[in-house]
């Protein structure tokens, strides 16, 4: 089975160095995932949390990955598949060119007058 919610991956950027709810909350977590859709960060299924599922039912950003980590490996929830992190980097690749296409669409002419 393959992902169909690639397109949702953006270059993000992780919002905290932990899980954000168990930093509220002071809570302990085993391992974390990054959304690929927001940079969310949250804590794995075998943490009491499971704040990266949650994050997932409250947003329905599908794709985390493994964060802070020596494994590398992507997963969709809403597919329940592993993604190969090859593609997951095609896809950020992507993301970004067309956020720089769009930007460069929606400038202004420059017009030089002499």
């Amino acid at each position: 089975m393959t992902c169909a919610h690639l397109s949702e991956v953006r270059p993000v950027q992780p919002r905290t160095d932990g899980c954000e709810e168990c930093l509220e909350q002071g809570l302990q977590w085993v391992e974390l995932r990054l959304c690929l859709t927001c940079g969310h960060v949250g804590c794995c299924n075998a943490s009491s949390g499971r704040h990266a599922q949650a994050h997932y039912h409250a947003t329905g950003h599908p794709l985390v990955r493994a964060f802070r980590t020596a494994h590398d490996w992507a997963y969709c929830f809403a597919d329940s598949v592993y993604v190969d992190t090859e593609t997951i980097d095609q896809a950020i690749q992507a993301a970004l060119h067309h956020a720089s296409r769009t930007r460069y669409q929606n400038q202004a002419p420059y017009f030089r007058f002499l």
